[in-house]
């Protein structure tokens, strides 16, 4: 009896390291989603627009799409920041700065992206706009001075 919970032990243990895998994305295993779905894989340089026109995904013919929020936008940004998908990070923060244009969260995340791929002369002028928006934020002074110090 003792062997049998040893071995089923054993063999929860390594299901679960399995899925767990699976969830991060570390291993794909193809039969837990559909043989005609496809797992698009997206390259760390790709835009959003590229992603969706590069993978083909089987789709329904009428779809209903319903405009994403401010907040659900943020949060796919920093979802791509985390992973290092810095473009898409962008792409997401763009968005949610068209659908509440007088908030500067997003610019201010959009500049701490291309601060980090020293894009600075782009840095320089998105904190210009923070600080035109909000003279007195702090990150926008801050992003500011990392971008002239970038650029000498």
């Amino acid at each position: 009896m003792k062997k049998f919970l040893t071995v089923l032990n054993l063999f929860l243990l390594f299901t679960l390291i399995l899925l767990t895998l699976y969830v991060f994305e570390v291993i794909d295993i193809p039969f837990l989603h559909p043989a005609e779905t496809k797992v698009p894989r997206i390259d760390k340089t790709q835009t959003a627009t590229e992603v969706s026109t590069s993978t083909e995904i089987n789709k329904p013919k009428e779809t209903v799409t319903r405009k994403k929020t401010y907040d659900e936008l943020m949060k796919k940004g920093d979802i791509y920041y985390e992973k290092g998908f810095y473009h898409l990070a962008i792409d997401s923060y763009t968005q949610a700065n068209k659908s509440k244009s007088n908030d500067i969260a997003s610019l201010i995340k959009i500049a701490e992206i291309q601060l980090k791929l020293n894009e600075f002369e782009q840095t320089k002028e998105l904190a210009t706009a923070i600080l035109k928006a909000k003279p007195t934020s702090i990150e926008g002074k801050l992003i500011l001075g990392q971008a002239h110090i970038g650029l000498e």
